[in-house]
């Protein structure tokens, strides 16, 4: 894929001054979290869904993350934090280790999540806390099936490249799979662009596809049930390898983002260092996966 923010249908084709494109919707945000200065945490929102959090620092973008953000909410989990996952690059992109509680709230998975506004919750996540988590994956790679079968024929060229011998032998992944590559690979640092990289399957509960009013660019919002829950992926509209439709099996590699359902418990004043320049981060979001 090209960039994260055509995940939400902007900046299609890696967008040349992408940061100067974005800058008259970034003008229209309002505060997502109380400010602290010289702190603002900022959110643009488009009746389509897609959503953009700015950070700023004495009125100077220091970040800005894609986000989706529809009419009833996205997608939910009930997590229980752990281990806070500084970006070493920019503070504004870490995140949280996270066990993924089911129903009864025992352990569905874990997965490392980066946080939508990190330095308003930072504080409180030094203690482990269950939250209520809205989360989103923002794909790199997606796969639609119509069953299982091709599903199960496609997993000698995912995995093996196409050398899994005549039964398909090697890796494979059952119909709910979710696997936190990013976490299990972590060492002592990383940033979280691949920290919190996934990759699951799942069957699609809701497939649409979504017009950017402010812009006119489209994308896919893909439901998919997976092991750890409801995730509403978000795909770049011509990204996607075959047709996702309800009833279908999703594969896809992606990133995750949260927002914890309500406000942090205390939002005080927590002032760093000024981070990496606008010009990095910004290479960053736009930098394209092979």
């Amino acid at each position: 894929m090209g960039n994260l923010f055509e995940c939400i249908g902007l900046l299609a084709g890696g967008a040349p001054g992408g940061l100067d494109k974005l800058a008259p919707l970034l003008e229209a945000a309002g505060d997502d979290v109380v400010p602290a200065p010289p702190y603002r945490h900022l959110r643009w929102s488009d009746p389509s869904g897609a959503s953009v959090a700015v950070h700023t620092r004495g009125g100077v973008i220091e970040c800005v993350t894609p986000w989706f953000a529809p009419p009833g909410g996205a997608s939910r989990w009930r997590v229980r934090t752990g281990r806070v996952l500084e970006d070493p690059d920019c503070v504004h992109c870490s995140g949280v280790e996270c066990e993924v509680l089911d129903g009864d709230f025992a352990v569905a998975a874990r997965a490392a999540i980066q946080w939508l506004h990190f330095l308003a919750w930072e504080r409180s996540l030094r203690q482990p806390r269950e939250l209520e988590l809205e989360v989103i994956a923002l794909a790199e790679e997606a796969r639609f099936f119509d069953g299982r079968e091709p599903f199960e024929r496609a997993q000698a060229s995912l995995f093996s490249g196409g050398g899994g011998g005549p039964d398909g032998g090697g890796l494979r992944m059952v119909e709910d799979a979710f696997v936190p590559v990013g976490l299990l690979a972590d060492g002592d640092g990383g940033g979280m662009s691949e920290r919190a990289r996934v990759m699951f399957a799942g069957r699609v509960v809701l497939a649409e596809r979504r017009t950017v009013t402010a812009s006119g660019g489209q994308f896919r919002r893909v439901r998919v049930a997976t092991r750890p829950g409801p995730l509403d992926v978000l795909i770049a509209v011509d990204a996607a390898e075959g047709l996702p439709e309800v009833g279908g099996i999703a594969w896809v590699q992606g990133w995750l983002v949260a927002r914890p359902v309500g406000p942090p418990p205390h939002h005080e004043r927590v002032v760093r260092p000024a981070g990496m320049t606008r010009r990095n981060w910004w290479a960053r979001m736009l930098r394209k996966r092979s």
